[in-house]
């Protein structure tokens, strides 16, 4: 009758410990969904609220612009 009970005690507890394993991992993964969608939410405000570039040029006292050649360093 003991081992019986043993057997029973003991698919009782390997069963709650995968109930539990479970539940953690269903945590640990809808944990990483939010970051993922943080992450995704992230870059996309960055790709379409950059702002344009601002380049500055060569200008004359007389307003006209001076066109620049790039040097060759050797």
């Amino acid at each position: 009758m003991s081992s019986e009970r043993s057997k029973i005690e003991n698919a009782r507890l390997r069963n709650d410990f995968y109930k539990l394993s479970f539940r953690r991992i269903i945590w640990v993964l809808m944990a990483s969904f939010l970051v993922n969608i943080g992450l995704v939410s992230y870059i996309f405000v960055l790709r379409t609220h950059t702002s344009v570039p601002y380049y500055i040029t060569a200008v004359t006292s007389n307003g006209q612009f001076v066109r620049l050649h790039p040097t060759l360093m050797s």
